[in-house]
């Protein structure tokens, strides 16, 4: 099959926001696909059975506002459409600003510190990026999406080196290509695991983009993928992948075997602007963010849900990116207001 032409004509928020909200009527009310995620099956079990139940949603928290990066505009420090967050061992936060196809740095403050971008195609610019990431040694890698590419950057924001390119069979994709890539993580030995959309893949590449190895493929069962959108990596080497068309997060060790996957309460209604994405807690646990019921929802280290997350005062709006650091603050990226708040978010020291 051939790739689709990448999107030239985004679905406005809006029209995004009114039609997740009838897909939450048809849940709640028991039409459509009801309470069981499409295709899903339940660990332990084999594809095509049974699948997963979903949650329900779980009772409400909300967290105080500390601080709300950035407005509706294309000078530094502001946003059109921010998705992708990550924060470095400074505390520094890095943005995916995808429609001003660019990455922000930021101190621990909220003070701009530096940009890289511009829309194109040359070394260093981007077509709309919407995952960021960095490495242990300060270095910058952000998912190019539209230019199917993975590009990587120094501290400063400085060009280094892109790899990958685009997928010209979408049936049987070669290993060292991406149709969209939406994600990316670093793991403790600088290799980059990219998230890639458009091909179902985790494919993994060492810290000089030379590949090493694609996982998955498109599908329901473990280890396969229907629109994943995020992906984060625990210390320990645990990876945790949004598998959002599966409405679950699949988890698996540092080799890529399947362990456990858990249903997401939300995820109902995914589209060209609602990408959800995840965080890791320190205890274990996950934030995972839905654009199309505005909320975060926090599962525990077994997966369950255990609060539904929303910022005091003005409610969140369709929350994209999340990032959790070690001062205890949970940034969200929205989409609607384009901006990023700061969160209080209190979670105890792990084991």
């Amino acid at each position: 099959m051939t790739p689709p032409p990448y999107p030239q004509h985004r679905l406005r928020l809006g029209i995004a926001a009114t039609a997740a909200f009838l897909g939450l009527l048809l849940w709640q009310t028991g039409c459509g696909s009801g309470n069981v995620a499409p295709g899903a099956t339940p660990t332990g079990q084999s594809p095509g059975t049974t699948r997963i139940p979903q949650p329900t949603l779980p009772a409400q928290q909300q967290l105080p506002v500390s601080l709300v990066l950035g407005r509706q505009g294309s000078e530094p420090g502001s946003f059109n459409e921010p998705g992708g967050l990550t924060v470095d061992s400074q505390g520094n936060l890095y943005v995916a600003d995808i429609m001003n196809h660019r990455i922000q740095k930021f101190d621990a403050e909220g003070n701009f510190l530096a940009q890289a971008g511009g829309k194109g195609s040359g070394e260093g610019q981007f077509n709309e990026p919407w995952g960021v990431a960095v490495d242990g040694d300060g270095n910058v890698y952000a998912a190019d999406s539209f230019n199917h590419r993975i590009q990587k950057f120094d501290a400063d924001l400085n060009f280094v080196l892109a790899f990958g390119k685009p997928a010209s069979n979408l049936e049987d994709p070669e290993p060292d290509v991406f149709w969209g890539p939406r994600d990316l993580s670093v793991d403790a030995d600088g290799n980059v695991w990219v998230a890639d959309t458009g091909t179902g893949r985790v494919v993994k590449y060492g810290p000089d983009g030379s590949l090493i190895q694609p996982f998955g493929g498109m599908g329901s069962g473990p280890g396969q993928f229907k629109e994943l959108t995020s992906i984060e990596i625990a210390p320990g080497g645990d990876i945790f992948v949004a598998d959002s068309g599966n409405r679950r997060v699949q988890r698996f060790d540092a080799g890529f075997n399947f362990v456990a996957e858990y249903a997401v309460p939300g995820w109902l209604y995914v589209d060209s602007v609602a990408k959800p994405y995840i965080a890791l807690l320190p205890d274990g646990g996950l934030i995972v963010s839905d654009p199309t019921q505005n909320k975060l929802f926090r599962l525990d280290a077994q997966g369950k849900p255990i609060a539904t997350l929303d910022a005091e005062g003005t409610a969140l709006a369709i929350p994209r990116g999340v990032a959790f650091d070690s001062r205890g603050f949970l940034y969200v990226a929205e989409a609607e207001p384009d901006q990023v708040r700061r969160l209080q978010l209190s979670v105890p020291a792990p084991p």
